[in-house]
């Protein structure tokens, strides 16, 4: 069984990335969550930004600093197994 990823140096489909178009285009979020990416990819900081908006909230979970962190509001460096589990305990 295969997991629901993209693996490095796999293509995108093209009918999810229509999916994500229409979602960051549609309006922007009042909250934007990136989780364990290396955002070594352009169309992750790219997305992550447009559905942010410019009012939004853009929080980054990853152990390192990835070049999306420069706009994040708030970082939290550990992984998203850890961190994930916590959000919105009096922990974070």
């Amino acid at each position: 069984m295969r997991p629901g990823v993209v693996w490095f140096g796999e293509q995108l489909d093209a009918a999810k990335i229509g999916t994500v178009e229409n979602f960051v285009t549609a309006d922007d979020c009042d909250l934007v969550i990136v989780a364990g990416t290396t955002a070594l990819f352009g169309y992750i900081t790219d997305w992550a930004l447009r559905a942010r908006g410019r009012t939004g909230q853009l929080i980054e979970v990853n152990p390192e600093e990835t070049s999306l962190s420069q706009f994040a509001t708030k970082s939290f460096r550990e992984p998203a197994g850890v961190a994930l589990p916590r959000a919105g305990s009096r922990d974070c």
